[in-house]
């Protein structure tokens, strides 16, 4: 996934496995089942930020993506989900519509996304 997305101010991340016992798993949004996000991502939302942990998930399917997205957890905020559109990254929206692109030149708008999807507190 291009590096990752947040280089100048991301502190460390991992690739999420799936169905290990220290994985990160997540309640889906439409039943009680887990689904485990790609990647863990501990960064800084704007430079001075206490950085804090995000959680990213890769989807071809956006109908997928616009099920696990009914449910926000409250310790990491909302999910990035993200998906290949022809030979561009775009953001998926909650409906399951295709959002921004990702810009890998001015990654501002992905930053501000996280920003204002962050957990409260």
């Amino acid at each position: 996934m291009h590096e990752m997305v947040f280089h100048s101010r991301q502190r460390w991340w991992h690739r999420n496995p799936d169905r290990k016992p220290y994985a990160v798993r997540l309640v889906r949004g439409d039943h009680q089942n887990y689904f485990y996000p790609d990647f863990v991502a501990c960064l800084s939302h704007v430079p001075g930020d206490t950085p804090g942990v995000r959680l990213i998930e890769t989807k071809e399917n956006v109908k997928d993506a616009a099920r696990k997205a009914r449910r926000t957890p409250k310790g990491y905020g909302k999910v990035l989900f993200l998906t290949k559109d022809q030979s561009t990254l775009k953001v998926i929206n909650d409906d399951g519509s295709l959002g921004m692109a990702v810009d890998w030149d001015d990654l501002s708008p992905i930053r501000e996304w996280l920003r204002t999807t962050k957990p409260a507190g």
